[in-house]
């Protein structure tokens, strides 16, 4: 009796109270955080991305997209180690704007075949992508197949599509230490990293596991990140531009169950200098950039 009480007592206390024949507590193992596309399986994605620059004494330009994208995962040939997919974009909008000017497109839009805009982004929109990955989900190669609209870009105007399909497939893996890892652990990676209209800039950016949170009913591991971009451009066929004040911050969740990215957030701030069309002299042009990426949805591939 005596020991039921005392037992009671440290119940109701919020002691935890365990007996002699109770197991010990097992350690924390590190964990290797990598995600992996599952053969027969299909999977949905949407990515957001805010882009906005502010020359000196010219409008504003901001350009907003929202792509929807389905993957659908097969074995490789016999021999292969890693994955095939097939990329495609179920859904497009872009809002471009320009000072007082501004430019919409929605691919579920009727009337996209009767307007120069509708024609300008359907010319690649429609387009699908044939990639490789290795068993670390490694980009090894890519190729676009698909219906073409004929009609000639609109100048100066960006088009979407097959190679933001690529881009969401390289950006999954980014980030993840190629070490098991506890939480509390840090581990800092350098790399390149596409960055809006500007090419590629090398980064150097510092990643901690924080451990878990529930994120939509979905028991994930919190990863966050930090950063600076270095050096001039990288792509060779891009302006020849430099830049000041990098910064890159984020966090990732990855669901240990499904073996994937549930949600990512990159964020990109800088000061680009680019040469003025008519003087050639750089100046400073405030550049921001947000890219959201988040798993909608994983279903067996029909």
């Amino acid at each position: 009796m005596k020991r039921l009480l005392l037992v009671l007592l440290l119940f109701f206390a919020g002691y935890a109270v365990h007996g002699q024949d109770d197991p010990p507590q097992a350690p924390l193992r590190p964990v290797l955080l990598l995600p992996k596309f599952q053969p027969g399986k299909t999977y949905r994605f949407l990515a957001n991305t805010n882009v906005y620059m502010a020359p000196p004494g010219e409008p504003q330009r901001r350009v907003l997209m929202e792509q929807q994208a389905r993957y659908d995962a097969d074995k490789l040939p016999v021999g292969g180690k890693g994955v095939a997919i097939r990329g495609l974009t179920e859904r497009l909008k872009v809002d471009i704007q320009s000072g007082g000017k501004s430019v919409s497109y929605d691919s579920l839009g009727k009337e996209n075949q009767r307007t120069k805009i509708g024609r300008h982004f359907e010319s690649t929109v429609n387009r699908y992508v044939q990639m490789e990955l290795d068993g670390k989900t490694k980009l090894l190669s890519h190729k676009e197949g698909g219906r073409s609209a004929g009609a000639t870009p609109l100048p100066g105007l960006p088009r979407f599509g097959p190679e933001e399909l690529v881009q969401i497939i390289t950006t999954i893996p980014q980030g993840y230490s190629p070490d098991p890892v506890l939480p509390g652990d840090e581990w800092v990676l350098k790399g390149k990293r596409p960055v809006g209209e500007l090419g590629n800039l090398v980064f150097e950016i510092s990643y901690k596991n924080l451990g878990m949170m529930k994120y939509e009913d979905h028991d994930c591991f919190v990863i966050e990140f930090r950063g600076q971009l270095n050096g001039d451009i990288t792509d060779d066929s891009s302006r020849n531009v430099d830049f000041q004040g990098s910064r890159i911050t984020g966090n990732i969740l990855f669901d240990p169950a499904v073996k994937m990215t549930r949600y990512s957030e990159h964020n990109v701030s800088m000061v680009v200098n680019i040469p003025d069309p008519e003087t050639k002299l750089k100046r400073p042009v405030p550049f921001q950039q947000k890219v959201v990426l988040k798993l909608m949805q994983i279903v067996d591939k029909k």
